[in-house]
């Protein structure tokens, strides 16, 4: 079974707002190389091992990430 990668509203907003460049990295890497920095930006997940479930539930400037 492979993993599933579920967004938050809270998080999917943030990646709106981001430039369109930044937010297909950030989509890509986590897709393929289960990356969660990216440059700048830092991406906030909860692993959930038993439902195999990647839940991104923040994407920020690292200055603000982790507020």
């Amino acid at each position: 079974m492979a993993w599933r990668i579920e967004v938050t509203p809270a998080a999917a907003k943030e990646l709106r707002k981001l430039d369109r460049q930044i937010s297909r990295r950030i989509g890509a890497y986590l897709q393929d190389l289960w990356r969660y920095r990216m440059g700048y930006h830092r991406v906030i997940c909860q692993l959930e091992d038993d439902r195999l479930l990647v839940l991104v539930v923040r994407i920020a400037h690292r200055s603000e990430a982790y507020d």
